[in-house]
């Protein structure tokens, strides 16, 4: 199984590495996130207090992408925030990804991972709904056959003012 991943990772705390994937020979071709902003899961801008910005992605894995949904898979998420809406592949599936990532601030606000963008193997771009802080990675290799599994690593809620959420992510290819 090949993993594809970028090298722009937030590595401020030990953090909880958790993995979900598609059954046999099923590929994702959809995916949201939260936010603290949930496609992926997000949190919004916090004008006083603590923002966490990307929190989880969740993958919808489908046979194809006309066929009804096989199964959603979560990477392990945050707390905070709420998800995005779903979107699609219109032909396809994910194949590939960029990650917007914060370093740490040393000091500062901590966030970690910020937005993901997927690339469906049609063309097509899924743009996440994140936050704008730090900077985007290159894009990952691409999975030839599809994105079929993704692992996360999330900072437990440490109660400490400064939490991160989502600090990296991996997927393998099917």
């Amino acid at each position: 199984m090949l993993t594809v991943f970028v090298s722009e990772q937030h590595q401020k705390r030990v953090v909880a590495d958790i993995q979900s994937r598609c059954v046999q020979n099923i590929r994702a071709t959809g995916a949201f996130s939260s936010n603290d902003l949930r496609f992926h899961k997000v949190q919004g801008s916090q004008v006083k207090g603590d923002n966490t910005a990307l929190n989880g992605i969740r993958l919808f894995c489908k046979e194809s992408a006309q066929a009804s949904i096989v199964r959603s898979i979560e990477s392990g998420t945050g707390q905070w925030g709420s998800w995005t809406s779903t979107q699609w592949c219109s032909e396809g599936f994910l194949k590939a990804f960029l990650l917007q990532v914060e370093t740490h601030q040393k000091g500062g606000d901590d966030t970690a991972a910020n937005d993901i963008i997927f690339i469906c193997s049609n063309g097509t771009v899924l743009a996440g709904h994140g936050q704008a802080w730090g900077n985007w990675g290159s894009q990952s290799n691409a999975c030839e056959r599809g994105i079929s599994s993704i692992r996360t690593k999330v900072e437990q809620p440490t109660g400490d003012g400064d939490e991160t959420a989502l600090n990296d992510v991996r997927f393998f290819c099917h």
